[in-house]
């Protein structure tokens, strides 16, 4: 399970987060995290995505089964943003 929820057992319950975190690969200069997070919307809720200037970047997936069929489905598609380019998931 992802998200908040709290943690049972040994003291009092606090607050936990999960997070579902994916390094991507091969990514255009000119991509933008909003770029990124639109590709990534295909396979589901996307909570967070930045892009840094080394052509990697990183996205966070509220679910597990998002992120899976992420790595599934979009490794290796083409990533729009102001040039094509493939986009490599290791």
């Amino acid at each position: 399970m992802s998200g908040w929820h709290r943690r049972v057992g040994g003291g009092r319950p606090r607050l936990v987060w999960n997070v579902l975190v994916m390094i991507v690969a091969g990514l255009p200069p000119t991509g933008s995290w909003q770029d990124l997070k639109d590709h990534m919307r295909e396979a589901g809720d996307i909570c967070y995505a930045d892009v840094f200037h080394d052509g990697n970047g990183v996205v966070e997936f509220v679910r597990y089964e998002d992120m899976k069929y992420a790595v599934k489905k979009l490794d290796d598609t083409k990533f729009k943003s102001h040039e094509v380019q493939n986009l490599a998931i290791p």
